[in-house]
């Protein structure tokens, strides 16, 4: 057996051809043992290893260079229970989150912009939230002048409660955080 000293992973990709057929192959990776300790490279012979510490699941389109794309389901799904929603290389997801942290964070994103107008685009495991539209991040400030203008058009009746809003959800640009 491999004696490897960091973390071991698997990735099984499924390629979604254009005549809707899949079909799957599967990348053994292994992180390397450097100083950042975060870039991965491939093991040439992954028979011997007998576990994998992380197993993904990913699933990709295939047109003239593969992008991530599934409409039934995550195209993403990580066995720590993260989940993501991609559509034609974008993150996307109409009908809820479309990343689903295994530690409960979510995030709302339609066509590769986070952007929800229901609500909170980002809800963090520790109850607070940052409000994001067409990939743009909301402050309290934000909130508010949106809330009074929609108050005096008689469009809205509820009281505004931005005591969970976090100012400093836009700092990340988009990078996960995990």
């Amino acid at each position: 057996m491999i004696k490897i000293q960091s973390l071991v992973c698997k990735t099984i990709a499924y390629h979604i051809h254009s005549d809707g057929t899949e079909s799957e192959f599967n990348t053994t990776y292994y992180r390397k043992d450097d100083e950042s300790g975060s870039s991965y490279l491939p093991i040439k012979d992954a028979s011997t290893i007998e576990s994998f510490d992380v197993i993904t699941k990913e699933w990709w389109l295939v047109r003239e260079l593969p992008i991530r794309h599934r409409e039934n389901g995550p195209a993403i799904e990580r066995s720590n229970g993260t989940k993501e929603w991609w559509l034609n290389g974008k993150r996307h997801r109409e009908d809820g989150p479309a990343i689903e942290y295994a530690n409960g964070r979510k995030e709302w994103w339609l066509n590769g912009k986070r952007h929800r107008e229901d609500g909170p685009a980002i809800e963090y495991a520790n109850g607070k939230t940052a409000y994001w539209l067409n990939g743009k991040s909301l402050k309290k400030d934000d909130l508010i002048e949106i809330y009074k203008i929609a108050l005096n058009n008689n469009s809205i009746s509820a009281d505004l409660d931005v005591s969970s809003v976090h100012d400093d959800a836009g700092s990340d640009s988009g990078r996960r955080h995990i």
